[in-house]
């Protein structure tokens, strides 16, 4: 997930580069911002899963060759489409934050926010685990969410491992709503916002 947050990162800062000619682009050519987000997206997952696929493949590899483990996930097919679920919100969330970031204050001090999502990413796990939140608060924060459905479909294990004092079995379903209506609701906001910044006039200010 780490690996999906940085990548995600620099996604993101190429997408501020764009955003710069969105008002030429959405005005004179007969692309749309659902295109352009759609297609954003499936040029993603087709990162994120290669990722995924290296990331998984090298760990099994290790394990195997240092400690003669198999650590191949119960379910592979289920891990390696998470793969591009996992890079796509967090993606997602960073968009979101960058284009709101953009329509109200430019691309002057974009920097200071770049690696925002990777903050709020740790703030909302290690927020929840130590408060020892249980039950339907546990879905609030989809990076939990989706680290659960890591180890789900890594171990098939529905405990969750980090609080040891008070178990607790998680729902992966409702992991997964809790990650596909995050994942909906960052990208819708991000189109919304594309609107705004075609046509809000802060094509010519300084990117970085």
């Amino acid at each position: 997930m780490l690996s999906m947050s940085f990548a995600a990162v620099s996604i993101s800062s190429s997408f501020a580069v764009q955003s710069k000619s969105f008002g030429y682009l959405f005005r004179y050519t007969k692309a749309t911002r659902s295109w352009y987000m759609l297609s954003l997206m499936a040029a993603m997952s087709i990162l994120f899963l290669i990722l995924g696929s290296i990331i998984l493949g090298v760990n099994w590899l290790l394990n195997f060759e240092r400690y003669h483990i198999d650590a191949a996930p119960r379910s592979l097919l289920g891990i390696i489409a998470l793969a591009p679920a996992e890079g796509l919100l967090v993606s997602g969330v960073t968009l979101a934050i960058f284009s709101i970031f953009i329509t109200y204050s430019g691309y002057r001090h974009l920097n200071y926010i770049r690696f925002l999502p990777i903050y709020i990413y740790f703030a909302a796990d290690f927020s929840i685990i130590e408060a020892g939140v249980h039950g339907a608060s546990y879905y609030l924060s989809p990076f939990l969410s989706s680290t659960y459905l890591t180890i789900y479909l890594y171990s098939g294990s529905k405990r969750f491992p980090f609080n040891t004092i008070t178990p607790y079995s998680v729902d992966p379903h409702l992991a997964l709503i809790s990650l596909a209506a995050s994942m909906l609701i960052s990208y819708t906001a991000s189109i919304i916002f594309m609107k705004r910044i075609g046509s809000s006039g802060v094509d010519g200010e300084r990117l970085f």
